[in-house]
């Protein structure tokens, strides 16, 4: 059970991805012709699974959560399907500001996260964590408090 202390937006809080299969495309260099003209744009997007380059692009979430529990704060990934989730609306519905207000209001908020830890976090000492489930629902959290930090009379 962790709250959500901020947004750590040094990354961004989405990616572009190919619309077909909903992944991360990259920026790839364009050519220039041998008489100069740069009219072009200097990059393109390539989607590396379709290998398609300008692929159809959907914006997804891409979420670093600064989190805090009982013991200290830690930092959790969150992706698109999880973040629509709490958000209640896709990502294509939200300015791309710094950190739009839909985001913000996840701040200060209470859930229980089920976190995956991956070979990079302990033998790298990598120190973000993917989150794999979420729950929102308040019963759940409440009842789950209750065992894990009973009150002492």
């Amino acid at each position: 059970m962790c709250t959500i202390a901020a947004i750590d937006s040094d990354m961004g809080w989405y990616y572009l991805s190919c619309k077909v299969l909903a992944k991360k495309v990259l920026n790839v260099p364009n050519d220039f012709d041998d008489e100069g003209n740069d009219e072009d744009p200097m990059f393109s997007y390539y989607c590396p699974k379709c290998k398609v380059s300008n692929p159809k692009l959907l914006p997804r979430y891409k979420l670093h959560l600064i989190i805090l529990d009982s013991t200290e704060n830690s930092k959790f990934l969150l992706f698109d399907n999880l973040a629509i989730q709490l958000l209640h609306q896709p990502c294509t519905e939200l300015e791309p500001a710094a950190i739009p207000l839909a985001l913000n209001n996840l701040i200060g908020k209470t859930y229980l996260f089920k976190v995956g830890i991956k070979r990079e976090n302990y033998l790298y000492k990598h120190d973000t964590y993917n989150i794999s489930k979420i729950i929102t629902n308040h019963d759940i959290i409440s009842e789950f408090q209750t065992i894990v930090y009973p009150k002492v009379n």
